[in-house]
């Protein structure tokens, strides 16, 4: 089917391709997505890959500078003047790719929905226009990190949530690798 053509998607809603009267170049990530493989499995693991390849390219870098070459000067300004044991930077690597795979779960998911016409998505700017666009991005910022302290204030009051919460805070000396060291149930919920 032509690019920009209506289509019926679920619930015999109409829905517009990916690519639609954008300019070329204007591609956002639901257009990508009809290259993506056709397996959920597939478009999780590639995602997953994705991020572990982000949180490598921006930690590896920082760890490097402050943890395998450091020097009195640089460790002056950290807060925690111990350097974390090597078993514990293992340790939040491992935890950290695990948090990967249950972080990029529902997105993947949310994604190959769409990718097969079995969810509502909105792609692009469309004929909602660049102003509910805009909104829409911000509303969901606000809510996304008004629910992101909400579960971690709850996480660190309520006993049955602690008990999940509490291995992120293990890493009481972290390195860069334990931005996202959570359990991945932890990681999952939020």
């Amino acid at each position: 089917q032509a690019f920009g053509a209506q289509q019926l998607g679920p619930a015999g809603v109409r829905s517009r391709r990916a690519g639609g009267g954008r300019p070329a170049g204007a591609m956002v990530l639901c257009e990508v997505m009809s290259a993506a493989p056709e397996s959920f499995l597939s478009t999780w693991a590639l995602i997953a890959v994705l991020t572990l390849a982000s949180v490598v390219v921006f930690s590896g870098p920082v760890f490097w500078f402050y943890y395998v070459r450091p020097t009195y000067e640089k460790w002056c300004y950290k807060i925690n003047t111990r350097f974390p044991s090597p078993e514990d930077v293992r340790l939040e690597i491992q935890q950290t790719v695990k948090g990967i795979l249950a972080a990029t779960l529902a997105p993947s998911l949310s994604l190959y929905l769409s990718q097969h016409g079995m969810s509502y998505a909105y792609c692009g700017v469309g004929q909602l226009g660049w102003s509910y666009m805009f909104a829409s991005f911000f509303a969901c910022w606000i809510l996304a990190d008004l629910f992101e302290w909400g579960y971690h204030y709850l996480g660190h009051s309520v006993s049955f949530m602690w008990a999940v919460h509490r291995h992120h805070h293990r890493f009481y000396n972290p390195s860069p690798f334990s931005v996202i060291a959570d359990e991945p149930m932890d990681q999952f919920v939020r």
